[in-house]
C-alpha cells in the first residue's frame, strides 16, 4: 500500500510534529510505503529528522499561493493508493487536484476551531470540501464534535473517526537535562511554553500572570515563532517584565528544554489536542493548561487546569506547585502515567487500520 502524505511545509506546528513521529513508524509497517510531498522546504529540524529516518520527502519548490500546485500534485496523487492530507489550504488544494482521478482521500483535522468557522459564508464550501474526503481523522473527541457541528451530521457521520495524536515517548523520557543558564540565558526556575505565536495560542495570559507569582526566581521561557511574536514582545515591555521573560525562538532541543524546566505551561484560546502537553508529561514535568476543548482531554486528571485567559488562576496554580513538593511529585507521576496513552505506536496502528478499510472499500 503506497500512502502519500501532503502538507504545505514542515515548519513548526503540531501537525508537523505528528508527521515527524508517525511517518517513520508507518514506513516500517509491513506492506506500507510512505512518501511525503511539501510545497517548499524550510530547512527545519522536522525535515532533517524525516530525511534521516529514510522518509522520501519531495518538494514542489512552489510558493503556497502558486496556481501550479494543483497540476504538480496530480501525478503524485495518481501514483498513490491513498492520499493523506494535513492542514488548510492543502485540504482545499488536494480536493481539487483529485477531481477526475478519484483516489481515496484521508484528512486529519488538527484543531477544534479555525477562523473560517467565524464566517458563515464558508460553510457551504467547507461542506463540499469535506465531502471529497473518504475519511476524516479527528485528533480528539472535541475536534470531531466541533467539526460535525460545522459541516453537519450527514457529511460527518460516515467520515469522521477519532484518532488521537501520539508521540515517541522515549525521546522525552530519555532526554538529559542541561544547566538552566546554558539553555535559557539566566538562572532560576523556568516556566516553559512551547507553541507557535499564532491567534490560537495565548502567551499573553502567561505573561500577565508573572506579577502574581510569589517566587521572584520564577521566569517564563517561550519556544516558538510566528505572526503574533512582536505583539507579545511589546506586551512584555509595557509591563516592565523584560527580566522575567525569555523568547527562545524556534528550537531543535525541545526534549532537553523540557527536562530542564520547572513547570510546563500550555495556554491556548483553542486547541485541537495539545501535543506539547503530552511531550511535557512524558518528560516528567507538572503541566498547567487552559480549560479548552481538546487540551482539557489531554491534561485533566494528570495536570492542573485553569480558566482560559485568567492570569490570576494560572499564577495560583504555579504558586501551589512551587510551594507544595508533594503536589508537584503527584502531578509528575500522574502525567507520566497518562502520557503512555498517547504513544505514536497506538496512533500508527489506528491509521493503518483506517487506511486498510478505506482502500478495501474503494476497490
Amino acid at each position: 500500500m503506497k500512502v502519500l502524505h501532503i502538507i504545505h511545509s514542515l515548519g513548526a506546528g503540531g501537525a508537523q510534529k505528528l508527521l515527524a513521529d508517525l511517518l517513520p513508524v508507518m514506513n516500517a509497517t509491513n506492506d506500507v510505503e510512505v512518501e511525503l510531498v511539501v510545497y517548499h522546504l524550510t530547512g527545519s529540524a522536522t525535515e532533517r529528522r524525516l530525511l534521516e529516518s529514510g522518509i522520501r520527502v519531495t518538494s514542489l519548490d512552489l510558493p503556497l499561493r502558486s496556481p501550479r500546485i494543483i497540476s504538480r500534485l496530480r501525478p503524485f496523487i495518481k501514483g498513490a493508493d491513498i492520499v493523506h492530507v494535513h492542514l488548510f489550504p492543502s485540504s482545499y488544494i488536494v480536493a481539487l487536484a483529485n477531481l477526475g482521478i478519484g483516489k481515496p482521500l484521508v484528512f486529519t483535522e488538527h484543531s477544534t476551531h479555525n477562523r473560517r468557522r467565524d464566517k458563515s459564508y464558508f460553510r457551504p464550501l467547507e461542506r463540499w470540501i469535506y465531502s471529497r474526503y473518504t475519511k476524516v481523522g479527528c485528533i480528539s473527541d472535541a475536534t470531531a464534535a466541533n467539526l460535525t457541528e460545522w459541516i453537519g451530521r450527514s457529511i460527518a457521520a460516515p467520515r469522521v473517526a477519532v484518532i488521537e495524536n501520539g508521540i515517541d515517548l522515549t525521546v522525552y523520557q530519555n532526554a538529559e537535562a542541561a544547566p538552566v543558564k546554558e539553555l535559557f540565558g539566566r538562572e532560576g526556575k523556568p516556566l516553559l511554553m512551547v507553541s507557535r505565536f499564532v491567534p490560537a495560542k495565548d502567551q499573553a495570559t502567561v505573561i500577565r500572570a508573572l506579577p502574581y507569582l510569589s517566587d521572584p526566581d520564577i521566569f517564563v521561557a517561550f519556544a516558538g515563532d510566528g505572526e503574533t511574536l512582536e505583539a507579545h514582545r511589546k506586551l512584555v515591555q509595557e509591563l516592565g517584565l523584560e527580566k522575567r521573560v525569555v523568547f527562545l525562538g524556534n528550537r531543535d532541543d525541545i526534549p532537553t528544554l523540557i527536562k530542564s524546566t520547572f513547570i510546563g505551561i500550555q495556554s491556548s484560546h483553542w486547541e485541537g489536542f495539545g501535543l506539547t502537553a503530552v511531550e511535557m508529561m512524558a518528560g516528567g514535568l507538572p503541566v498547567i493548561a487552559s480549560d479548552v476543548d481538546g487540551l482539557r482531554q489531554v491534561v485533566e486528571g494528570a495536570g492542573m487546569i485553569f480558566p482560559q485567559g485568567n492570569e490570576q488562576a494560572l499564577a495560583d496554580a504555579v504558586n501551589n506547585i512551587n510551594n507544595n513538593d508533594a503536589l508537584r511529585t503527584r502531578l509528575i507521576t500522574m502525567g507520566l502515567s497518562k502520557a503512555h496513552a498517547y504513544s505514536i505506536l497506538t496512533s500508527s496502528r489506528k491509521y493503518f487500520q483506517l487506511y486498510t478499510k478505506v482502500v478495501s472499500t474503494s476497490i
